[in-house]
């Protein structure tokens, strides 16, 4: 098994490191930093963006095929014949109230409960594609694009609002938010 060349997401579990890149899913062991053979029954993920440890210590796994949930021994995944939304899912968030988001290239969908509810731009949300999601102090989410030509930043509260270079970002390329 070979180590994974580019890495675009980490997680720590336990005694596990979770990498995840274009090469797909990588359990490190973190006492001897050797690759561990990914747990019987993995899906081939490619391209994972985006990882997540819940409180409950189940891994969400954003990635070329959709969305895959690791717990416990068992996989799941959904994609958008189970209601997310269609393409790849590129990032997540777990918001305060414990509702997992996730962006893709079309929108961004929240799971409550066995249900989601997709944001796309037909009903507020500014970009299309959402690279990366953060939830503030106030509990507002905020939504960014890494798109240089259709990006932006988009925030919701209820009501959706979207920043661009026109409204004063610097750049319309939103990668991270802090």
């Amino acid at each position: 098994m070979r180590p994974p060349h580019e890495v675009s997401a980490l997680a720590e579990q336990g005694d596990i490191v979770w990498a995840g890149g274009t090469g797909g899913l990588y359990a490190i062991d973190r006492a001897t930093a050797t690759l561990r053979p990914l747990p019987a029954g993995a899906p081939n993920m490619r391209r994972v963006r985006d990882l997540l440890i819940d409180a409950e210590g189940r891994l969400w796994i954003a990635h070329r095929d959709g969305l895959t949930l690791y717990d416990a021994g068992t996989w799941r995944s959904w994609t958008a014949d189970d209601g997310l939304l269609p393409g790849p899912a590129l990032s997540l968030c777990l918001d305060r109230d414990g509702a997992l988001w996730v962006g893709t290239e079309g929108g961004v969908a929240r799971r409550r409960g066995d249900g989601w509810e997709q944001f796309t731009v037909e009903n507020g949300l500014g970009a299309p594609q959402v690279d990366v999601i953060f939830q503030d102090s106030a509990g507002v989410m905020w939504f960014g694009s890494a798109s240089p030509t259709r990006g932006g930043l988009s925030r919701y509260d209820g009501t959706w609002r979207f920043f661009t270079v026109a409204e004063g970002l610097t750049h319309d390329s939103v990668n991270a938010i802090i």
